[in-house]
C-alpha cells in the first residue's frame, strides 16, 4: 500500500514538474517569437516576467525546495571555485586566442557588459533551481537531468545557431558544476566572465549581437522625436521638409520649413493612418524645384502606398507596392526615380523596387539574405570613376531603426553585381543615411547612428568611396538617442549643410538643427 502511494506520489510530482517546465518555456517562447512584435511589448515583457517568476515560486513553494540546495550559500564558494577553475579557464583560453587570430573578430565593449553580471546570475537561477531542479524531479539528479536541463535553456536562443551551441557547452558545465557543489554564486560568475569574452570578440561578427527568438523586429524604438530631408523649391531656395517621429496616434504630418524654422506650409499625407511616414525630396519632374514622396510609417496595418506632392502639399502622383502588405515603406528619389523598401515587417526580405514617379515600375532587385533583418534602405550613388572616366552607380542598403541590426552600409554595383561593405559605428538599431554634397559635382553621405537609448548624435561624413571625413557629435544631448540626418545647400555654395533631427526615442523633442560642416550651429527649431 504505502509502495503504491509512493509511485502515485512520484508520478504526481513528474506530472507537476512536466508542466511547470511546459509554461514556463512557453511564456519565454511565447514573448520572444510573438509578444515583442506587438506595440504594447513593455506590458507584455513584465506579464512574462512576473508570469515566469511566479511559476519559479510556486515550484519552490510545490516541492518544498531547500534554501541549501538553491545553491544560496557562501560555505562552498571555494569548493565550488576549485572544481570549475580548470575547465572555466580551458574555455576562456579557446575565446581568447579564438578571438584574437579569427578574421571575423569585431571587437566590442561598453560599460553596459557589466550589466551581464546581474543578467548572468539570473539566468543561472533559472537553470539551476528550475529547470535542472524540474528535470531532476522527472529523471532523478542524474546526468540525464542535467543534459535536458542544458538543452531546455540552449533552445530557448533559438534561432541563433552560434549562441545556441555555445549556450549548450556552457550550460553542460555549468549543471556538472552545480550537481557536484551547488553554490549560484560560482556558477554565475562563470557565466558572466564567459558570456562577457563572448560579447567582446564576436557581439557583431560571430553571435548577430545577441539576438534570439524571432529575428530582429522590435517596437524598443517607436516614438518621439523628428524625421528630416532638405531640398529645394521652384524658386531654387532651401527648405527643410519633416515629419513626426513613428509611433501610435502620431499622424503623417508633413510640414516644410525655410531655413530660418517659418513654417511654410503643411498638410498631413495618409489620413487614416498613424504612426507617422517617411519621406524623401528631391527631382522627381513634375515641375521646377524638387517633389515630397512620402510614403505611411511602420505600423503593422499601414499600406506601402506612395504619394508625391509638390512643396504647397498638392498631390502630383500615388500607387503601391502590393506585394509587400503592411508596415509602410521607406523611399529615396534618385535619377528622378523612386526607390521603394518594403516596411520593415518581420522576416521581410530585403527587397528594393524602383518605379517612375507616376508609379510604373521600372526595376526590382531582391538581395536575398545579406545579414539584415526585415527589409532594408536604399538610395542609389552615382559617381565618376577617376581610372575609367566612366560613370559608375551603385546602390546603397543599410538596415532599418526598427530591428536590431548592425550599422554597416552595403555597396552594391549594378555593372558587377558585387557587394563591398562600409564600416559606420558598430552600434545596433541600423542608421540615418542620406547624401550630401561635398562640393560641386562631387557627393557623398552623412550618417547618424540609429535611434537606441544611450547612442549619441555622432554625425560623420564620407567620400564617395566610403572614407571617412568628418567625425563630430552634431549637438549635445543629455538623453541621447541616436540622430535623423539630411543635408541641403542653404547659401549657395555648392556645399551642403548638415540638417539633425532627434533621434525616434519616447520623450525626444522634435528639434531640427542645422549645423554647418564643422559642426557649428546654424538654427535650431521646433518642429511640432
Amino acid at each position: 500500500m504505502a509502495t503504491s502511494e509512493a509511485v502515485n506520489s512520484l508520478a504526481k510530482d513528474r506530472a507537476v514538474a512536466g508542466l511547470q517546465i511546459a509554461l514556463f518555456v512557453c511564456l519565454i517562447v511565447g514573448y520572444l517569437w510573438w509578444g515583442r512584435f506587438e506595440y504594447d511589448k513593455t506590458l507584455l515583457l513584465w506579464l512574462t516576467y512576473l508570469g515566469a517568476i511566479g511559476v519559479i515560486v510556486f515550484s519552490h513553494l510545490y516541492f518544498k525546495d531547500r534554501f541549501s540546495k538553491l545553491g544560496l550559500r557562501r560555505d562552498n564558494f571555494f569548493e565550488a571555485l576549485k572544481v570549475a577553475a580548470l575547465p572555466h579557464l580551458i574555455l576562456l583560453g579557446i575565446i581568447l586566442i579564438w578571438g584574437l587570430t579569427t578574421e571575423r573578430v569585431t571587437l566590442s565593449w561598453d560599460n553596459a557588459s557589466l550589466l551581464y553580471f546581474p543578467w548572468a546570475f539570473l539566468q543561472q537561477y533559472v537553470l539551476q533551481n528550475f529547470l535542472l531542479a524540474r528535470t531532476g524531479t522527472i529523471l532523478g539528479r542524474t546526468s540525464s537531468a542535467a543534459i535536458i536541463a542544458a538543452l531546455l535553456f540552449a533552445l530557448l536562443h533559438l534561432p541563433n545557431t552560434p549562441l545556441v551551441v555555445a549556450s549548450l557547452v556552457g550550460a553542460l558545465l555549468w549543471c556538472k558544476i552545480f550537481l557536484k557543489v551547488p553554490n549560484l554564486f560560482v556558477v554565475s560568475l562563470s557565466h558572466a566572465l564567459l558570456g562577457i569574452f563572448l560579447v567582446i570578440f564576436f557581439k557583431f561578427s560571430g553571435f548577430d549581437q545577441l539576438q534570439v527568438g524571432r529575428p530582429g523586429y522590435s517596437y524598443q524604438t517607436y516614438g518621439d522625436g523628428v524625421l528630416v530631408a532638405g531640398g529645394h523649391d521652384g524658386a531654387g531656395l532651401p527648405v527643410v521638409v519633416t515629419l513626426p517621429g513613428h509611433d501610435r496616434g502620431n499622424p503623417s504630418w508633413v510640414r516644410v520649413f525655410d531655413p530660418s524654422g517659418e513654417l511654410r506650409s503643411e498638410w498631413v499625407a495618409f489620413p487614416d493612418y498613424d504612426f507617422s511616414g517617411n519621406l524623401a525630396v528631391g527631382e522627381a519632374g513634375f515641375g521646377e524645384g524638387d517633389e515630397i514622396v512620402v510614403s505611411p510609417g511602420p505600423g503593422v496595418r499601414n499600406p506601402p502606398e506612395i504619394k508625391v506632392f509638390d512643396m504647397s502639399g498638392n498631390e502630383l502622383s500615388r500607387f503601391t507596392l502590393a506585394q509587400e502588405p503592411g508596415y509602410g515603406a521607406a523611399v529615396s528619389i534618385s535619377d528622378g526615380n523612386i526607390l521603394v523598401s518594403p516596411g520593415p515587417g518581420p522576416e521581410r526580405a530585403a527587397r528594393v523596387f524602383e518605379f517612375r514617379p507616376d508609379g510604373a515600375p521600372v526595376k526590382v532587385w531582391d538581395f536575398g539574405d545579406i545579414g539584415f533583418h526585415n527589409s532594408v534602405r536604399a538610395v542609389r550613388l552615382r559617381t565618376l570613376d577617376e581610372d575609367s572616366g566612366l560613370r559608375r552607380s551603385r546602390l546603397l542598403l543599410w538596415a532599418n531603426s526598427l530591428s536590431v541590426n548592425r550599422s554597416q552600409i552595403l555597396v552594391y554595383d549594378e555593372a558587377t553585381k558585387d557587394f563591398e561593405t562600409w564600416e559606420t559605428y558598430g552600434t545596433a538599431f541600423g542608421l540615418s543615411l542620406s547624401l550630401i554634397q561635398l562640393e560641386e559635382a562631387r557627393t557623398g553621405l552623412i550618417t547618424g547612428p540609429g535611434p537606441a537609448p544611450g547612442h549619441g548624435p555622432r554625425v560623420k561624413v564620407f567620400n564617395n568611396q566610403g572614407q571617412e571625413l568628418q567625425n563630430l557629435f552634431g549637438y549635445e544631448d543629455d538623453a541621447p538617442c541616436g540622430t535623423h540626418v539630411a543635408a541641403v545647400d542653404i547659401d549657395g555654395d555648392s556645399r551642403d549643410e548638415m540638417v539633425l533631427g532627434e533621434g525616434i526615442c519616447p520623450g525626444q523633442p522634435p528639434v531640427v538643427r542645422i549645423v554647418d560642416r564643422a559642426g557649428r550651429l546654424i538654427n535650431q527649431w521646433e518642429a511640432y
